[in-house]
């Protein structure tokens, strides 16, 4: 999904929201700036091979980045019974929230229909999310995206480290 087509763009502000996390805690967007420069990384969900090697490529730099004043919060579409049965397994550090409409998503502009082929699996069928990171200052703007063209396309640990830098949203840059 090119840039272009996002619903949001750097700049805008990121719309406020309030999401369970995995345990049931409550985590509000405008809460979580108060404290720290946020990322948002949007996932399919623990059923995609990709995604779960992205939350473990995630777990190693999470330390870092909280030091920084960066906190990550992930978002994903699916059942949360499905996400606890993962992370009893695989566990993060950070909070894996659910989006289990997928208002969240869809008012970030990330909603996006299951394809398999030639068919649209949609129509209030199969949906997925485009995978997606986002950093957004304290402010709440948005500061920096990154829209994956496939659920493989996703950025590295270092070029978001590189972008934190570069935007000067860390406290203590190391």
């Amino acid at each position: 999904m090119p840039l272009s087509e996002t619903k949001l763009h750097i700049g805008d502000h990121a719309p406020d929201f309030t999401l369970p996390d995995v345990q049931g805690k409550s985590h509000q967007l405008s809460e979580t700036l108060k404290r720290n420069a946020a990322l948002l990384v949007f996932f399919r969900g623990t059923w995609c091979d990709e995604c779960r090697a992205y939350l473990t490529a995630l777990e190693a730099p999470y330390e870092h980045f909280k030091a920084i004043g960066v906190q990550v919060l992930g978002i994903a579409h699916q059942r949360r019974d499905i996400a606890i049965s993962y992370f009893r397994r695989e566990p993060i550090s950070y909070p894996y929230l659910i989006d289990s409409d997928m208002k969240v998503i869809t008012e970030y502009g990330l909603h996006r229909d299951f394809v398999i082929g030639a068919f649209v699996l949609s129509r209030n069928g199969p949906q997925t999310t485009h995978a997606a990171c986002l950093l957004i200052d304290q402010s709440g703007i948005i500061r920096w995206i990154y829209v994956g063209d496939s659920k493989r396309d996703l950025p590295s640990a270092e070029q978001i480290e590189t972008e934190i830098a570069r935007l000067g949203l860390g406290e203590a840059q190391s």
